[in-house]
């Protein structure tokens, strides 16, 4: 089983032209193994560290091997950058694929058209991290100048859109808002504004789907920055993350009070606060700001709550160390638990105990 993982594992990165995010491996492995599930980003990324050969970048999810010659492939990067220039429009990844493909078949030299290969998003990430002014977001490529914006562009459609409801508005309706807007031959899919709102340093996630303009939020800056030291108190423990659940439950009268509604825009207001020392990798986490920190998923955070106490730990122990030190939501703990691995129930019903 293991010896196949890696087979699979060796030949789609071949494929995808030797890099890809995590995301698209897990899928593939899912379709290769032919799992019921595709396994957990970070419990993947995990197994994948274990490999010398492989490299991971953590900053955009991404496995690559430097042994697939596609990665440092010069015309593949001139391609890219004959693509996107200032006023170009944004193109999916797919189109970007097919026009880096096309330019291989052209080339006597090039390996990679003899086999049936798909850039991937995060192979095409990988060549636009070796420009300035190229970017790939949730299956867009794009061109930003050295304010992260550009005039006409879609970026300024949906934050144009959303500061013209003068509320907060629901992704669906953007998308709705944008397809009148845009000419017919623009074809556009809810994944794609998506990628525009998230780029957008004008609008903030108010709710879940739902997003405000900047001028329509006045943040409370001296409850933001309690919240932020709290916060980073909760870290300096030692534990790997901390969960904006936890700062919701603890604080939430007060940020209502004061006009924040949700847990989402109040890890909103902390990453637009961005105080130094802190990270925030992806809602709802906090981390460290550290080259030493390490990104857990929480049901490995809780495994190795377990290890650590050598012995029989109860469902309540567990509980509260989820709940109380690293901020994790009560009503999601169970979630987290039955994810976690090596680790059996005992004798006792509610007791624990790690394995080798």
């Amino acid at each position: 089983m293991l010896g196949r993982f890696w087979l699979v594992v060796s030949e789609e990165l071949k494929a995808f032209g030797g890099a890809c995010l995590i995301s698209e491996m897990a899928e593939s492995v899912r379709r290769r193994m032919a799992w019921d599930e595709t396994p957990q980003i970070d419990a993947l990324e995990w197994v994948l560290e274990l490999r010398d050969d492989l490299v991971i970048d953590k900053s955009q999810s991404v496995v690559l091997s430097n042994k697939v010659d596609c990665v440092n492939c010069k015309i593949a990067l001139e391609v890219l950058q004959a693509l996107f220039n200032e006023g170009s429009d944004d193109k999916s990844v797919a189109e970007v694929s097919d026009c880096i493909k096309s330019s291989c078949r052209q080339q006597p030299e090039c390996k990679a058209k003899y086999y049936n290969i798909k850039f991937s998003e995060g192979y095409i990430s990988v060549i636009a991290r070796k420009t300035t002014n190229i970017m790939v977001r949730d299956g867009v490529v794009f061109y930003v100048d050295s304010d992260d914006t550009r005039r006409g562009s879609r970026l300024h459609l949906v934050e144009s859109i959303v500061k013209s409801a003068g509320r907060a508005i629901h992704i669906s309706e953007i998308y709705k808002e944008a397809k009148q807007q845009l000419p017919d031959n623009q074809r556009i899919t809810m994944r794609i504004v998506h990628s525009w709102l998230d780029r957008s340093n004008k609008l903030l996630l108010w709710d879940r789907g739902t997003y405000i303009h900047r001028n329509y939020v006045t943040i409370p800056e001296f409850l933001i920055a309690e919240i932020e030291k709290w916060i980073f108190e909760k870290l300096k423990s030692g534990v790997p993350f901390f969960s904006v659940a936890g700062a919701w439950a603890e604080f939430e009268k007060l940020l209502v009070a004061n006009g924040i509604p949700s847990e989402y825009s109040l890890y909103s207001c902390l990453r637009n606060s961005n105080r130094e020392g802190l990270c925030y990798p992806r809602y709802p986490y906090v981390m460290i700001d550290s080259p030493e920190s390490e990104r857990l998923p929480p049901y490995i955070a809780l495994e190795q709550f377990v290890l650590e106490q050598g012995g029989l730990v109860s469902t309540k122990e567990i509980k509260n160390y989820a709940v109380n030190e690293l901020g994790i939501s009560a009503q999601i703990f169970q979630n987290h638990m039955v994810n976690v691995p090596n680790v059996i129930r005992a004798v006792e019903e509610c007791t624990f105990m790690w394995i080798i």
